[in-house]
């Protein structure tokens, strides 16, 4: 190989690789991970569960897994159905008398592309749950309705654990791959 066709070779190349341990050419980087604390309590009535539950909700970058007894916040339903048009991957998992009682609102969700099913299996789905991420957990006695914001006396407990959050998650998936979508 001559020597022209070396430098014509070389010349380039290094110029490459000088350009990207200055940082002048970079990879696509992904999205950073959102940090919490490693647990936070919140408390119903008045003491800011649903602006939290949304404020996740707006966080999330992947995906959110929903589990949920009761449901007719349609604040909490703007929420998880906007994450969905920003490329969240938003599955819902409800009891099965929320596919009557909430149409409504589940009908909405599914319109905007939240996979919505129903646990027919178990007498009672009563699981309060998100798993966001596949990182934080937002867990406790609060259903995503008006009264458990207003009238009840509720609590959620969050937790950025990933292994608490794999637990969660398996058994989200257990229950999804059962359920149905009416």
């Amino acid at each position: 190989m001559s020597k022209k066709r070396i430098l014509n070779f070389t010349i380039p190349f290094l110029l490459i690789v000088a350009a990207f341990s200055l940082g002048l050419t970079t990879a696509p980087t992904p999205p950073a991970r959102f940090y919490l604390p490693q647990a936070e309590a919140y408390f119903s009535p008045d003491g800011g569960c649903r602006n939290r539950i949304i404020g996740l909700i707006e966080l999330s970058q992947e995906s959110l897994d929903v589990a949920i007894y009761a449901f007719n916040s349609k604040k909490i339903a703007a929420a998880l159905s906007a994450a969905d048009r920003r490329g969240v991957a938003v599955r819902v998992l409800s009891d099965r008398y929320n596919a009557k009682r909430y149409a409504n609102l589940i009908l909405m969700m599914k319109h905007s592309g939240v996979e919505i099913k129903f646990d027919r299996r178990e007498s009672i789905y009563h699981n309060k749950f998100i798993v966001i991420d596949g990182h934080a957990i937002l867990t406790g006695s609060y259903n995503f309705t008006d009264s458990a914001e207003f009238k009840n006396a509720e609590n959620i407990l969050i937790l950025d654990n990933p292994e608490i959050a794999n637990k969660f998650t398996a058994d989200f998936n257990h229950h999804w791959h059962h359920a149905k979508d009416q």
